[in-house]
């Protein structure tokens, strides 16, 4: 399996970027998780939803989600790993992660939600790491 492999600084710097991304996420910091996406971005969540166009939307998009989930107590975690990063141009990165989605409900073990895939096509803006275009794609969604 031979492939252009980019640095480790990249690799490290994308990890980090993606940590900070989810935690946003996932403590319904939804304004600051959006400030991770480009202006002109592209959101797909999974297939039978419809795309999010610009940061604003992408912040509709999961303030409309936190209500259907608000009140039930359950804690929700997103977990991107097992990335596969390639260059796709100067200051661009094409992204194919593994994700797992948990809920934990208050006393009880974790459950797994969710498993699919996320890819990005991630770009340089003044320095900072910022996605372009995400697809998630459910490994139980056909």
């Amino acid at each position: 399996m031979t492939q252009a492999v980019v640095s480790h600084e990249i690799m490290a710097e994308i990890q980090d970027f993606y940590a900070r991304q989810v935690q946003a996420m996932d403590n319904g910091r939804y304004a600051e998780f959006a400030q991770t996406f480009a202006d002109d971005c592209e959101f797909t969540p999974v297939k039978h939803q419809s795309t999010a166009h610009g940061r604003q939307a992408i912040v509709r998009k999961l303030d409309d989600f936190a209500k259907q989930l608000a009140g039930n107590g359950e804690r929700r975690r997103h977990w991107m790993s097992m990335s596969v990063i390639k260059e796709g141009g100067p200051g661009r990165y094409d992204v194919v992660s593994y994700a797992l989605v948990t809920n934990t409900a208050p006393g009880e073990p974790p459950k797994l939600h969710w498993a699919g895939e996320i890819v990005d096509s991630l770009v340089r803006e003044n320095g900072e790491l910022l996605v372009l275009r995400r697809a998630v794609n459910s490994d139980s969604i056909a």
